[in-house]
């Protein structure tokens, strides 16, 4: 993975001040114009959870997630059903559903992105878990239309999304997947924020990646048998 480059930080800064500039007129348009509540408009998620056990099970894997509309915890399903098939036993769940992370061989945790960083609840979460974590086979990985264009200056981009979780914990494996942004699943101000940095609506996600990259990550997940 190429090193994120000046100009990709530059750019990654410039996209993370649009979308807080847009939260704060959102702001004051709200407050103006009565509205209570800024996310008022949001249907609620469906959150993902579930376990699934492989055939040779050698490795208790949890693969958590932080999600806004729910399309994080979709990536994460596929990813744990990708370790089923590889043998691992594997529990995905909402990062706020973890109370612990004993009892785990090996940990895969994913995120969404809101204002250039991994949301708030995953990186708290890794915060109070930071001297296990370190301690246990980890990946990650960052959900975000940005990744949808796997050119080096995007990917670069995206890289920095993570500098936070990087600096708490440094995994031996990170993926970058194109996530899915639908306008119906966004509160009022978060639409707002999309027009503001110009982004697009869609689903990018690429399933074949995805488990692609779940299936690599199995002789890393069997360095440690047992829990911890």
């Amino acid at each position: 993975m190429p090193k994120p480059t000046p100009e990709a930080n530059t750019n990654g800064q410039r996209r993370a001040a649009l979308q807080r500039l847009a939260v704060f007129a959102a702001a004051g348009i709200a407050a103006t114009t009565g509205l209570a509540w800024w996310g008022a408009r949001r249907p609620p998620t469906a959150l993902v959870q579930g376990q699934c056990k492989g055939e040779v099970m050698n490795t208790k894997v949890l693969v958590a997630y932080a999600t806004r509309a729910g399309s994080t915890g979709e990536i994460a399903d596929a990813i744990g059903q990708q370790l089923c098939a590889e043998g691992f036993e594997a529990d995905v769940k909402e990062v706020s559903a973890v109370a612990s992370v004993q009892g785990y061989g090996a940990v895969v945790l994913g995120s969404a992105v809101r204002y250039g960083s991994w949301l708030p609840e995953m990186l708290a979460f890794m915060q109070r878990h930071q001297a296990a974590l370190g301690h246990t086979p980890l990946a990650y990985f960052t959900a975000c239309n940005k990744a949808k264009d796997q050119s080096p200056a995007s990917l670069a981009e995206v890289k920095t999304y993570s500098r936070t979780a990087r600096d708490l914990v440094k995994p031996p494996s990170e993926a970058f997947l194109a996530g899915k942004l639908d306008p119906a699943t966004l509160s009022w101000f978060e639409r707002f924020a999309v027009k503001m940095v110009d982004s697009s609506y869609g689903d990018f996600r690429d399933w074949t990646a995805i488990k692609s990259w779940a299936k690599s990550l199995a002789p890393l997940l069997r360095q440690t048998q047992g829990g911890t």
